[in-house]
């Protein structure tokens, strides 16, 4: 049997975008594992790393970030389509 490895993410969800984060995250690979849900509501996610699709999914979330971080900048309207 082989193991597999994964990476994990901690994604707060008191941001009005949280929902839309989540959906993102999701399609990147990331599977909800865990929710904590107190003053600082939280899910904690985890992908495989050994996925054949690793590449691909990391390449799109950094993209992803980038879009989020120029929109919260306000430099431009969020352009970034979960539905590709």
């Amino acid at each position: 049997m082989q193991e597999i490895a994964y990476e994990y993410k901690d994604i707060s969800l008191t941001s009005k975008d949280a929902s839309y984060r989540l959906n993102a995250y999701k399609r990147f690979g990331w599977e909800t594992i865990d929710a904590w849900m107190d003053n600082g509501d939280s899910v904690r996610l985890q992908r495989p790393l050994n996925s054949p699709r690793y590449d691909q999914w990391n390449a799109e979330e950094q993209d992803f970030e980038r879009a989020m971080e120029r929109a919260q900048k306000g430099k431009f309207l969020m352009s970034f389509s979960l539905f590709k």
